[in-house]
């Protein structure tokens, strides 16, 4: 769907073109972005988006089909503590079977201190283009990337 040569890599998952047609038995689609404090976890259903942001300490729950906009967070909500629940314990059992429960302590997740903010907001934007990235990707430019002079 994107237009990308995969013979390069062994992509583990399935086709995203397949699961937004419908056609997978899959229940559930993870993400991760990062490891660890910086990290990003969540589980999406056909009902239910919940994910943790590991930086903020901060739980997301959004009702895909009561507010498809996305835009109500009903985590911490008392009328939605099962389903919180539910999602949080989805979200933690894909992680446990796939070895990454680092963050996870027992039904909870582990916390870390906040981090420290820069006072420019754009102070991190240099790490969007790491040197590992394969920047020979057709359409790809540098533009983002911050240089000094």
């Amino acid at each position: 769907v994107a237009g990308v040569d995969c013979r390069t890599h062994a992509p583990a998952g399935e086709d995203l073109a397949e699961v937004a047609a419908g056609a997978s038995s899959r229940e559930y689609v993870y993400l991760q972005r990062a490891q660890g404090r910086w990290a990003l976890y969540a589980a999406i259903g056909r009902r239910w988006k919940y994910a943790y942001s590991a930086a903020d300490s901060e739980e997301f729950l959004f009702d895909r089909v009561g507010e498809s906009r996305e835009s109500r967070n009903h985590a911490g909500c008392a009328f939605y503590t099962e389903n919180q629940r539910a999602m949080r314990n989805v979200l933690m059992d894909h992680l446990r079977a796939n070895g990454e429960d680092d963050m996870i302590d027992g039904d909870r997740w582990k916390t870390h201190p906040k981090p420290e903010m820069p006072r420019n907001p754009d102070a991190r934007l240099g790490v969007q283009d790491h040197p590992w990235a394969d920047t020979a990707l057709p359409g790809y430019t540098d533009a983002g990337t911050v240089t000094t002079g």
